[in-house]
């Protein structure tokens, strides 16, 4: 049977040599570039959403006109 002192000492060990290994690991990571691919989609994404709202703008525009003239007072009671 393993007595609690030298479990803690292996615990104490495993973690301290998992805190080495990270910090290796994390000393040697190259920071992160997004791909070219992704930065084609976003791109490609932001013209299509930008024409998509483009678009719902003219349709509401040609929808307003020829409706008439709209009422100036209003319908409902806004007062608190």
């Amino acid at each position: 049977m393993i007595s609690p002192l030298s479990a803690a000492a292996i615990v104490a060990a495993a973690l301290s040599a998992s805190a080495l290994s990270t910090a290796a690991v994390a000393a040697t990571m190259e920071p992160y570039e997004t791909p070219k691919s992704l930065l084609v989609l976003d791109r490609f994404t932001e013209m299509n959403l930008e024409a998509y709202w483009r678009d719902l703008v003219e349709e509401c525009i040609r929808a307003s006109k020829g409706t008439g003239a709209t009422s100036e007072f209003e319908t409902g009671d806004t007062s608190d």
